[in-house]
């Protein structure tokens, strides 16, 4: 009897051990798109030029270029899905530096009036569906912005800050929970 028992527990040792080799094996296999295919999604989704594109931990981290502004995009390098969509908010040039130095903080703004948090909100579902769960003014790097929170299911959030004055998409970014 007990040569039975240790002959079946050593079959299913094998057997486990084995399924468990060839998941990883397959899982691996289609676990990561590569940079060329990643590239090639981006472009047909936004347009421009990759400027640089790198890897961080499971995700691609690539710098596009679009009508001479640069924007940060990561993705999910195994789905491909844009987890965040930022544009940069400083040029590296001189004459923007000067620009920037000679233009006194808030002087153009106060004669501007700030969009309403309901523009906000409408700026925001045209770049995103879902279903609004906060819209708050905030100031960020010296610039006022509202940030929206997307409820997009009950497990994918989106932030969208848009700029309170031009109304611009200043970023998105996406946040997904797994469930377990």
């Amino acid at each position: 009897m007990k040569k039975i028992a240790i002959v079946i527990l050593i079959v299913l040792t094998i057997g486990a051990g084995s399924l468990y080799g060839v998941k990883t094996v397959f899982n691996r296999s289609h676990s990561s798109l590569s940079e060329d295919k990643v590239s090639q999604m981006i472009i047909e989704k936004y347009g421009g030029t990759i400027k640089k594109i790198g890897t961080v931990q499971q995700n691609y981290k690539l710098t596009l270029v679009k009508d001479q502004i640069q924007y940060d995009i990561t993705v999910n390098g195994r789905t491909g899905e844009v987890i965040s969509f930022t544009k940069q908010t400083f040029q590296e040039t001189k004459n923007t530096r000067k620009l920037e130095q000679k233009e006194p903080q808030d002087s153009n703004k106060s004669n501007v009036t700030p969009i309403t948090k309901e523009k906000a909100k409408q700026l925001a579902l045209e770049k995103v569906s879902g279903k609004i769960s906060s819209a708050e003014l905030d100031k960020e790097d010296g610039q006022l912005v509202y940030e929206v929170g997307i409820h997009q299911s009950k497990t994918k959030k989106c932030t969208i800050v848009i700029n309170a004055y031009s109304g611009e998409i200043e970023s998105i970014s996406f946040e997904t929970d797994e469930e377990d």
